[in-house]
């Protein structure tokens, strides 16, 4: 199994969409719509399933965003230390002002090379959590992320540039040199 047949990749192709702000997910129609409800649970199932997938020419992702599976959705599923998270309509709301440069290609197969990103140390982000295992009324709650969480905020952050419209070749940092 190869990440290119699955996942959505930057490139003259798809440029266009990527750049693209995705949708928010209507958390109304999520609570009053067992079809709408299953909708969003069957994408979600298909993002936590390659999340977990350990692919050929890439290996195990930290997270998936909508873009990355070409949903026009702002969901995104990332690892953390024990299981997958995922957020609805995710949104960064505070940011330290302290940043560090890391890095990365991404996940890109385009980037063959990985390039200098800065992101910051800490951000607090607001989003409504979906579990598979609750019932489509149960999921109307908001949930935030506090500053000082600590897991996989860089893959949180690039997942939230992907559904802005945000590509990692957008945010490159130049080297002073």
């Amino acid at each position: 199994m190869k990440i290119v047949d699955y996942l959505v990749q930057n490139g003259e192709e798809h440029d266009d969409t990527l750049h693209k702000k995705l949708f928010s997910v209507n958390v109304r129609l999520l609570k009053t719509s067992r079809i709408y409800f299953s909708t969003i649970k069957n994408i979600v199932k298909s993002m936590e399933y390659l999340l977990n997938k350990e692919f050929l020419d890439y290996g195990k992702p930290h997270g998936i965003s909508g873009a990355n599976v070409g949903v026009p959705l702002n969901i995104i599923t990332i690892k953390t230390k024990d299981s997958n998270l995922t957020m609805l309509n995710p949104e960064l709301i505070d940011c330290s002002k302290e940043t560090r440069i890391v890095s990365s290609n991404c996940g890109s197969l385009n980037l063959k090379e990985s390039v200098q990103v800065k992101r910051y140390k800490e951000v607090k982000v607001r989003y409504y959590p979906f579990i598979s295992k609750l019932t489509w009324r149960e999921h109307v709650k908001k949930n935030v992320i506090p500053r000082e969480e600590s897991f996989s905020l860089g893959t949180i952050q690039h997942e939230i540039d992907h559904n802005n419209g945000v590509l990692i070749i957008d945010k490159v940092v130049e080297e002073v040199g």
